[in-house]
């Protein structure tokens, strides 16, 4: 069974775990690691935008008033259950650092977005009009993308980022590396990158024939 990480939200795991740490509480048993999971998990929507900022900065980008482009809002891939979903933590994350953040999602109601979380999704993003982009949430329509594609909503210069989950789907269907983290530019919850051994000096090409660097 194959299990890939990413921002853990939904009616599930984002909220079952709390009855039973309470109901072990009850009981006298404090249940560590199951709570250490779950301060990972809501921590990450914060990992996430810090991780595109520095990256920024790192660029020599401004980050306040940056334009980011957030694809994904659903709880995950391929559905529009937006219920209890850890994107809008890296949405708030990053609109604290005083960035401009647009929301789009294929599969997501934007008025229940709104109804829901108080923003409104983006339905079509502007090309080439943004500072930072982040792959949140996997959905087929973002994994079939390659990076020119994705590349073409950045201005020149720009930082792009993405989730472990969204990393497994997307470079199993765009570069076929089989769930590999090789050679990806800048992947969240992995933040040492990939093992040296598989770092290449020049980086490397998508099937499309597009030259990804490599930040090593």
């Amino acid at each position: 069974m194959p299990f890939k990480p990413g921002l853990v939200g939904g009616h599930c795991i984002g909220v079952d775990p709390y009855y039973l740490t309470h109901k072990a509480q009850a009981v006298g048993y404090h249940p560590e690691v199951i709570l250490a999971g779950r301060r990972v998990n809501d921590g990450m929507g914060a990992y996430v935008a810090s991780g595109l900022v520095k990256s920024m900065i790192k660029a020599g980008q401004t980050v306040a008033n940056a334009r980011v482009l957030v694809m994904g809002f659903a709880f995950k891939e391929n559905c529009p259950d937006l219920r209890n979903t850890r994107v809008i933590d890296v949405v708030k994350e990053l609109k604290e650092f005083g960035c401009q953040v647009d929301i789009t999602d294929c599969w997501a109601d934007s008025a229940q977005a709104e109804h829901e979380y108080g923003v409104s999704l983006t339905a079509q993003p502007e090309k080439g009009g943004y500072d930072g982009v982040v792959l949140a949430v996997p959905h087929r329509e973002y994994a079939a993308m390659s990076v020119g594609d994705l590349r073409g909503y950045m201005k020149q210069g720009g930082e792009f980022c993405m989730t472990s989950k969204a990393c497994c789907h997307w470079v199993r269907r765009t570069c076929g590396f089989n769930d590999s983290f090789k050679n990806i530019r800048f992947v969240v919850n992995a933040p040492n990158g990939p093992p040296r051994k598989n770092r290449g000096a020049a980086g490397w090409r998508d099937r499309a024939g597009v030259q990804w660097p490599a930040p090593w």
